[in-house]
């Protein structure tokens, strides 16, 4: 495929049929990983205490980006990157949870309080827009089989 992206005019004659093969057979390996997933999701539990513990486990390093982010607009990506990285690195050293090595920092603290870090430590505040595509998805998936229903 990498091959044929570059074409002597707009998709002239030459090599786009070389295409086909590759093509059809990425078409055919997409539906055998969905017809997969369908069956996954369908024995699929979930274990929220079991999650919560595995993000327990981690000393809050789950959360790096999501307070580079926040440092970010306050400071700009470089440095809070910079920042952040250390104290992960300190977090890691010490054995301790991110969210205190932060506390412990006076940059830090000068632009996000306790209520804002223990904002960007709360798992689900983290989950930002999904649960709304998630919703969409599922009201467009309830609808597709409405129509498959009445057809």
């Amino acid at each position: 495929m990498a091959a044929t992206f570059v074409q002597e005019h707009e998709r002239a004659v030459g090599r786009w049929h070389a295409e086909w093969g590759t093509l059809a057979k990425i078409i055919s390996l997409a539906g055998g990983a969905l017809k997969h997933c369908g069956d996954l999701f369908e024995r699929l539990e979930i274990d929220t205490t079991r999650m919560r513990e595995n993000i327990g486990l981690t000393l809050g390093l789950v959360f790096a980006e999501s307070v580079a982010v926040a440092l970010a607009a306050k400071m700009g990506k470089p440095e809070a990157d910079r920042l952040v990285k250390l104290a992960c690195q300190r977090a890691q050293e010490k054995g301790c949870h991110l969210q205190q090595v932060l506390a412990w920092d006076s940059i830090v603290a000068g632009i996000l309080d306790a209520t804002a870090l223990n904002r960007v430590f709360n798992a689900s505040h983290a989950l930002g827009r999904a649960n709304e595509f998630i919703d969409r998805v599922l009201e467009l998936s309830r609808r597709a089989n409405e129509r498959g229903a009445e057809q």
